[in-house]
């Protein structure tokens, strides 16, 4: 089950390929559409789907494809991207933009990236990242790509001429060692989670590291690498940055409360610290849809 972040819709599977949107009306919700998706005969995982930053697109996710379709269109087919080899859900990870115009995926621990042009379908550019990706994120022409105890960032081409471009990290605009041997990305035994806040200026890791608790979580500015401070999360998550990526918050341990850090950046020395917010401080407007401590 998927819901678009303003809660108008959420998506849901059936025992096969379809794919249900149901719509936000006076009396609940009621079926919009029901998207047919591809799937290979053999595949024993049913598709999922995640909803754009606006609500105005679903990528269902298969083992040999992608496929993009949009909420308020009734045409019966979309738009269809092959994967690299097959992959599961599991494995799939995808950010949308803000602006609802591109999404960036890739395939855990895969080493590339490809960013889709939401309203043609098209792939915009291919990332051969050099990284183990475990972390992904697009902000206006920004994309970055967490992995490897480091953030790569790479500004993408304008331009409908720019469709179908690759790039490799050669062409990185940024690459950011993170201050502290934290060993991301190297071992797939004990995955990590890893979040980057909308805004590409920080990313957060969790996980079960050589000598770090697996609920301790770690903040990091991107731009620099330093380390911002260090956070208590339950098994890893759900956590989550705030959309305008001041602030990070986790459940507290054995509870159902959220606990929560805002970032505060000094205007002077443009450096960044971590604070607790108050213990009867909540997340504004609540957590984010479909997360629950």
């Amino acid at each position: 089950m998927s819901f678009s972040s303003d809660g108008h819709f959420f998506t849901c599977g059936a025992d096969g390929p379809e794919i249900y949107i149901w719509k936000e009306s006076p009396t609940g919700y009621i079926v919009h559409r029901k998207l047919v998706t591809s799937r290979d005969v053999s595949d024993e995982a049913f598709p999922t789907q995640s909803f754009s930053t606006d609500g105005q697109s679903i990528v269902t996710i298969g083992r040999t494809r992608l496929q993009l379709w949009h909420t308020t269109d009734p045409s019966p087919s979309a738009s269809s991207v092959p994967t690299r080899g097959r992959w599961n859900a599991e494995s799939f990870n995808i950010k949308f933009s803000l602006d609802g115009l591109l999404a960036v995926t890739a395939r855990l621990w895969d080493n590339t990236a490809t960013v889709l042009d939401l309203k043609s379908g098209a792939t915009r550019l291919t990332i051969d990242t050099g990284t183990a990706i475990c972390a992904l994120g697009v902000a206006g022409n920004t994309v970055a790509i967490a992995g490897d105890g480091k953030v790569t960032a790479w500004n993408l081409p304008t331009g409908v001429h720019a469709l179908g471009v690759r790039a490799d990290s050669n062409d990185s605009v940024r690459a950011t060692r993170l201050d502290r041997l934290v060993p991301f990305g190297l071992s797939r035994d004990n995955p990590e989670f890893v979040y980057m806040s909308p805004d590409l200026n920080y990313v957060a890791v969790t996980g079960r590291f050589w000598s770090i608790d697996r609920d301790n979580c770690d903040i990091y500015d991107t731009s620099t690498g330093i380390h911002l401070g260090r956070v208590r999360s339950q098994n890893g998550g759900p956590s989550w940055f705030t959309p305008d990526g001041r602030e990070f918050w986790a459940p507290r341990e054995d509870s159902k409360e959220f606990e929560g850090w805002v970032i505060v950046r000094n205007s002077e020395s443009d450096v960044a610290r971590l604070e607790p917010l108050g213990p009867t401080v909540g997340p504004s407007g609540g957590p984010p849809l479909g997360i629950l401590p």
